[in-house]
């Protein structure tokens, strides 16, 4: 019994010795791209919504490119203020804005109070061979 524990101990220590003298190697660091997620929709090949705040100017503004047959597009954007409490309050509200293309461009300007946050929402209905698909999108920038 006791040739046999004394194998075993061998063994282990074999392979302690074995192990303890391997190298490893870390992956190396690969960088991390900044990759713009877009959702898949039928009708509109991108939705863009950018604002932008300097000095208490707020420049609002909102691409929709259709595909091909698309004929009409409308849409409302709506600026909000972010409240300390976690909350928006609607700044200003612009419904109707409409085309009868493949292609909504709109801009805006209005001024805001500095020391909040604002967030610009989009959100339209893209018409296809009579079939309405809605599609949205947002910023928010700090004033």
């Amino acid at each position: 019994m006791i040739v046999g524990k004394k194998k075993l101990m061998s063994i282990l220590l074999v392979l302690i010795v074995l192990t303890s003298s391997m190298t490893t190697y870390a992956a190396p660091n690969i960088l991390k791209s900044k990759v713009d997620i877009q959702p898949f929709w039928e009708n509109a090949s991108k939705v863009t919504v950018d604002l932008s705040i300097k000095d208490g100017k707020a420049v609002l503004s909102s691409v929709i490119n259709g595909y091909s047959g698309v004929n009409k597009i409308t849409a409302n954007a709506v600026l909000e203020r972010l409240n300390t409490n976690g909350t928006y309050t609607v700044i200003e509200q612009w419904d109707n804005l409409s085309i009868d293309s493949g292609k909504l461009t709109w801009t805006a300007t209005r001024y805001v109070t500095k020391g909040y946050t604002y967030r610009l929402t989009l959100t339209a209905i893209v018409y296809k061979n009579g079939v309405g698909e809605t599609v949205s999108g947002s910023m928010s920038a700090a004033a």
